[in-house]
Formats: C-alpha cells, sequence, structure tokens
C-alpha cells in the first residue's frame, strides 16, 4: 500500500473521532490500495496526527493520535498542503 506523507490545514475548529481539533497545521499522510469497488479500482484514505492529552502519573501529557479524515478532505474542512 502506498503512502505518501503530507501537510493538513485545519482552518476552523473540528471534532474528528470525538476529539477538538483546533485551526492549524498538522502532518499525516495519504494512503492508496487497490480496490474493485472504488472509482479508479483504488481507495484513497487520509489519516491525520493530532496531539491529545493523556493522564499519566497524576499529571496530563500530549500524545500523538493517529484519526481518519478522509470525509473532512472530501468535504473541504481540511486541505491538504
Amino acid at each position: 500500500m502506498p503512502v505518501t506523507h503530507l501537510r493538513f490545514l485545519v482552518s476552523a475548529p473540528l471534532k474528528i473521532e470525538g476529539h477538538a481539533v483546533e485551526p492549524g497545521h498538522y502532518a499525516g499522510y495519504e494512503a492508496n490500495r487497490p480496490s474493485a469497488n472504488h472509482k479508479g479500482g483504488r481507495l484513497t484514505t487520509y489519516h491525520m496526527d493530532i496531539p491529545v492529552p493523556v493522564e499519566e502519573n497524576g499529571g496530563l501529557v500530549m500524545s500523538v493520535k493517529k484519526v481518519t479524515v478522509t470525509d473532512e478532505v472530501q468535504s473541504g474542512d481540511i486541505e491538504i498542503l
């Protein structure tokens, strides 16, 4: 499955997979794989890394969570740079 690393731009606050995503630049990737059920015989999905607070040792630390943003990219809520 070919993977292309990308940068994403979020222009307005979003809620993705239950996490608040603030406007800004984010890293991620585009994944392509063969699929007989999709246009051109390929399925393309987009994944973005977001910081999320995680409780650890009685305090909060930031961790990275990978979220699928295919719908948001297709709707224009997230731009590929």
